[in-house]
């Protein structure tokens, strides 16, 4: 987890070093082949900050960094009876993580603000005290970044992050374009395709049938048989974590449930907590080997 999450943390100085130094960034995008689709999507409105080693940086890593803020704020509440980790680093890691919400994706960002509210809670016994002083650092931290909205760099990418929380200030709800958009692009597809599937993830360029949700790409290039075994096969992947703490597995499936309706991402979760489930079991087995060999002498 620790390690994992300082990857992503590392990753958004990187882009804070591609924003903030043109020639570093120009001759980074001149040593792979993506950099013209990277330079093009990076000059979209508000996406000054979606860049990274790996060129454009969008949903994908704004799951990762999503993921990277539940893992810091279970080591830094539950894990440290566990592990000797500087709480400060944790918080270093926690405050970049969140950034690169901020920069890669929306979506990120507001579950980010969700969980993170909510793991506070459960796993902090949050009292009036630390509420009031987590209150007064989130308070901080935004006039910070509203005081930004006016420089050069930072104005239409304020404008870009802002909106969904801005529209949660005024109308209760993180509704935004690009939300909205999403429900539009799930629909009911035909019987023939739900049975079978299509066998199409891309088509002329774009998106088989324009949709970006993962629900409705899946259904349409597996059919049904495909889309349970996709799926059973990521939640199996997330309950494995249940052994290290059940509410920490509930906000993975919550993150989940949300990303792959927005995006397709299935695939990213059992990579990832397959891996883990597999690093955990060899490290175990090598704690219990030692431990009996520490006994028998």
């Amino acid at each position: 987890m620790y390690y994992y999450a300082l990857t992503h943390a590392i990753y958004v100085i990187g882009t804070l070093l591609l924003v903030f130094i043109p020639s570093l960034k120009t001759f980074w995008f001149s040593v792979f082949e993506e950099v013209v689709s990277s330079e093009m999507l990076s000059e979209s409105f508000g996406y000054t900050f979606r860049i990274g080693w790996q060129g454009f940086s969008g949903y994908r890593l704004t799951l990762h960094c999503t993921l990277s803020c539940i893992f810091l704020l279970y080591l830094f509440y539950v894990g440290k009876r566990n592990f000797q980790i500087n709480k400060k680093i944790l918080l270093i890691c926690y405050i970049l993580c969140f950034l690169g919400n901020m920069f890669y994706g929306r979506s990120g960002l507001v579950l980010t603000i969700i969980t993170s509210v909510v793991a506070s809670f459960v796993w902090g016994k949050m009292g009036i005290a630390k509420l009031v002083k987590f209150s007064f650092f989130v308070y901080i931290f935004i006039v910070c970044i509203s005081c930004l909205q006016d420089v050069p760099i930072f104005s239409e990418w304020y404008d870009w992050m802002s909106q969904p929380i801005l529209n949660f200030l005024t109308t209760g709800n993180f509704g935004n374009a690009s939300l909205e958009r999403t429900h539009e692009m799930v629909f009911m597809p035909e019987w023939n395709t739900i049975l079978f599937g299509d066998g199409y993830f891309v088509y002329d360029g774009s998106y088989y049938k324009n949709t970006d949700s993962g629900i409705i790409r899946n259904i349409l290039f597996w059919g049904i048989v495909g889309w349970i075994l996709s799926y059973v096969t990521t939640l199996y992947s997330i309950v494995s974590v249940k052994r290290k703490d059940k509410f920490l597995c509930l906000l993975i499936l919550f993150v989940f449930a949300a990303f792959e309706y927005k995006g397709d991402v299935y695939y990213e979760f059992i990579v990832l907590f397959l891996s883990a489930s597999f690093v955990d079991s060899i490290v175990g087995r090598l704690y219990a080997d030692r431990n009996a060999n520490l006994e028998v002498k």
